[in-house]
């Protein structure tokens, strides 16, 4: 069984290390990385080891699963930004690693007919 995609917007550490984990027990397919910087996103993908570094959201493509796994202050922009690609959100998973807000900062993709949660993990990750 082929495994869903899931698409990275800000894959720092907790990114990472999560999508580190999701390759190696092939529990998600990588997809693409999006990061603030082109460089950025390649040192992700390689220490993910899978996904394909981008470095600006006209070039993201359909996913099952999204992650914005940036910082807390940047969710709202990111999710605006999505919501403005011609991509068909209709049942697609948006899913934001903040602890201090919930799922309402993706209400733009809400409302395309995105389904969206707040997971924040117990764990920090200092280190991915």
């Amino acid at each position: 069984m082929v495994p869903a995609t899931i698409n990275i917007i800000g894959c720092g550490h907790l990114g990472k290390t999560l999508a580190h984990n999701w390759r190696q027990n092939n529990t998600l397919h990588i997809g693409q990385v999006l990061n603030r910087s082109e460089n950025s996103a390649e040192k992700a993908v390689t220490f993910i080891g899978a996904g394909q570094p981008i470095a600006d959201y006209s070039a993201l493509l359909a996913a099952d699963f999204w992650l914005i796994a940036s910082p807390d202050g940047a969710i709202a922009q990111i999710a605006q930004n999505l919501a403005q690609l011609p991509l068909n959100w209709q049942g697609k998973t948006i899913l934001h690693c903040s602890g201090a807000h919930t799922s309402e900062l993706l209400s733009p993709l809400h409302r395309l007919g995105a389904h969206g949660a707040s997971v924040h993990p117990l764990h920090s990750f200092a280190n991915p």
